[in-house]
């Protein structure tokens, strides 16, 4: 599934080739989820940004493009003259210089355009905003549910999905069962401050492609190869030698070293 890196990504790379481009046609060629788009040819793409997992293509005349990838969803720049992929295109805008084709074989992937809305509240972004342990010990108050779906819910803090946080958890040493009103304010802190690290590390790689992830070029990221715990079940943990054990929590695939985190045996 396309995280908060991944959107980052396409934003820095479509930055590169679209701001300034006129809009020649938006081609629905697949209408699952997404429905009829108004007419927006003649205008120009004045920005690319991202609203944690959302990418936007700002357009002038005060309207913008909002793509959300959701579980298998990726752009595609197509150069001019070239065709279209054999499989799963969904959308396609076009420029005078090239397309961008939205690909997308679970046909979850939404894309809607609207007005761009000048401010509005939103959570804490897990790479852009300032975030510390003593906000989200707050945010947690009384809530018992594991740490691992609090970090997943959005709510306190936003972009973070499963693979960065199993990876968050490792690296703070932080039991993903843990209630989370369990947890001190310096637990919450040592979380915090790997979360621009981890995502960081994952934006410079071009995201971490374990499925079906491909960049705006089609190439596949490369932070799989820097991952300390996710996807390593039954491998030595790179820190202590124990081996990384996989276990469910709410449904997703939870990776971790039972030594370093604290997991007792059993979970």
């Amino acid at each position: 599934m396309p995280e908060l890196p991944e959107v980052e990504t396409l934003r820095r790379q479509l930055e590169k080739v679209l701001p300034g481009s006129q809009v020649l046609g938006i081609e629905v060629l697949d209408r699952a989820r997404i429905g009829g788009l108004e007419n927006v040819c003649d205008c120009r793409v004045t920005d690319i940004g991202r609203e944690v997992k959302f990418l936007k293509i700002a357009l002038s005349g005060g309207r913008e493009i909002v793509v959300h990838l959701r579980m298998t969803g990726h752009l595609h720049w197509l150069e001019k003259g070239k065709p279209l992929p054999e499989k799963h295109a969904r959308l396609l805008i076009s420029f005078p210089h090239g397309n961008v084709c939205l690909v997308d074989p679970r046909r979850f992937a939404t894309v809607e355009i609207r007005k761009q809305k000048e401010s509005q509240e939103r959570p804490l972004d897990a790479y852009q905003d300032v975030i510390r342990g003593r906000d989200l010990h707050a945010a947690a108050g009384n809530r018992k549910i594991p740490v691992k779906n609090f970090l997943l819910d959005q709510k306190a803090v936003a972009g973070l999905g499963n693979i960065y946080v199993c990876e968050i958890l490792f690296r703070a040493g932080i039991n993903p069962w843990k209630k989370s009103c369990d947890l001190t304010t310096i637990e919450w802190d040592r979380m915090a401050k790997e979360f621009r690290p981890v995502l960081k590390k994952a934006i410079e790689c071009r995201g971490t492609s374990v499925s079906d992830w491909r960049d705006l070029f089609g190439k596949k990221g490369s932070n799989q190869k820097h991952l300390q715990v996710y996807g390593r079940e039954g491998k030595p943990c790179f820190r202590c030698g124990a081996t990384i054990r996989r276990k469910p929590i709410g449904g997703r695939s939870t990776f971790f070293c039972p030594a370093c985190q604290g997991v007792r045996q059993g979970k």
